[in-house]
């Protein structure tokens, strides 16, 4: 009896500490403790997106917001958007796993469209890492990542939202990554969405620049015919020097 009346007692001290230890079922009526969830899934919570904002004010059409980055990471420092050159701004971190799975196809895209004028600029946002750490990841990506690398201009104080982040990905209602924007000869954004279908966008874009050269380049080529048979003509209908 004693023995019982000490069974039911620890049983009610148990149910009573139920709120801060939980069991999982087992034989007898036994079990184990549960599990914490472990630290890294408490840190990869953190470095979850922002929300979707309500709605997306920059669009397809749209002039490019400003390119206002922090330290460039790899490649020259650039400043703004050239007239006639076209820039993809890829948008990375270094948690994220699709993002450092497509970024040799990205820089295949700048090595293919690089003497036609394309220039990849890849921005890491939504980053508590160092600079150092980021240095350092870059560094070991290698020829991986084979085109300018920019860290987010967080002048403001906030790591994970930084200038790039607000003007570009929360202004298009973006929160995913990787995620990418062309930016045409015009300054304007002509595409948005996965770098990995980047290259249908670029193609149409550089195909048809190929196009219009060529057909400049037939016109300037008409015109010269044009004036040359004009200027043969002429010599024909000009009086021939007496005694020739």
């Amino acid at each position: 009896m004693k023995n019982l009346r000490m069974i039911v007692s620890l049983s009610a001290l148990l149910a009573f500490a139920g709120g801060t230890m939980a069991f999982e079922p087992g034989s007898g009526g036994a079990g184990k403790p549960a599990e914490k969830a472990p630290d890294k899934v408490k840190r990869e919570a953190k470095k979850e997106a922002p929300e979707t904002p309500a709605a997306a004010t920059l669009k397809v059409g749209d002039k490019a917001p400003e390119l206002k980055v922090g330290k460039f990471l790899k490649g020259d420092a650039i400043t703004g958007f050239e007239k006639g050159q076209v820039y993809v701004i890829e948008m990375w971190a270094t948690w994220c796993g699709p993002c450092i799975t497509v970024m040799p196809h990205v820089s295949k895209l700048q090595k293919q469209y690089k003497d036609q004028g394309l220039t990849v600029i890849g921005v890491n946002i939504w980053e508590d890492a160092s600079e150092s750490k980021l240095q350092q990841f870059v560094d070991k990506q290698g020829d991986k990542m084979a085109y300018t690398v920019v860290m987010d201009d967080t002048s403001a104080g906030d790591k994970r939202s930084g200038a790039m982040a607000k003007t570009w990905m929360t202004a298009a209602g973006r929160n995913g990554i990787p995620s990418a924007f062309l930016v045409n000869g015009e300054g304007n954004i002509a595409w948005m969405g996965h770098p990995g279908k980047l290259d249908d966008e670029l193609a149409k874009i550089f195909n048809k620049s190929s196009d219009t050269k060529k057909d400049e380049k037939k016109k300037k080529d008409d015109k010269k015919k044009d004036d040359k048979k004009k200027d043969g003509e002429k010599d024909a209908g000009k009086p021939k020097p007496a005694g020739g």
